[in-house]
């Protein structure tokens, strides 16, 4: 009787992590919006990632493919792609492509020495690429990628990955 209840118990439970593990990555995917970019932007990059925001991916992706035609190293329109192909197309290989490539041009333009930037803002963006590209790295169920970006982000801000 007791090894009853026990398996119904352990059902219960994992259905109700279950429910709070969707429930965080639906938080974290429409937490997208609101990191505070600073950095200088076009009137499209700014555009496009409004629409990104919004989760309007349609009109998101046109503008910031229009911005990559102008402008082949646009940090904004790169990112604004990996948003699309992450949480409007679900195309997860090509979003981690445009994450490692928006990762890229960011720490080649606002890095010091592969030391980050000392601006609140910049690295509140930083982080928010970096945790978003571990989070596709966990849908890839890449554990290992994950954990790296993970070591990273502690390597670079002496902080767990979790923590603001």
């Amino acid at each position: 009787m007791h090894h009853h209840l026990l398996k119904r118990a352990a059902k219960i439970l994992f259905a109700m992590l279950l429910v709070f593990s969707v429930d965080c990555v639906a938080n974290i995917r429409t937490a997208v919006g609101q990191v505070n970019v600073s950095i200088p932007m076009s009137s499209d990059e700014e555009e496009a990632y409004q629409l990104a925001s919004q989760e309007k991916f349609i009109k998101a992706r046109t503008v910031a493919e229009k911005v990559l035609e102008q402008n082949k190293d646009s940090i904004m329109a790169h990112y604004v792609m990996a948003l699309v192909f992450h949480n409007g197309e679900g195309d997860l290989l090509r979003a981690l492509r445009e994450y490692k490539k928006t990762l890229q041009l960011f720490e080649a333009r606002y890095f010091t020495q592969n030391e980050p930037p000392q601006a609140y803002d910049l690295q509140a963006l930083h982080l928010q690429l970096l945790r978003e590209y571990a989070f596709l790295y966990a849908e890839l169920d890449q554990r290992q990628n994950q954990l790296d970006v993970y070591d990273r982000i502690k390597d670079l801000y002496g902080k767990p990955w979790s923590v603001d």
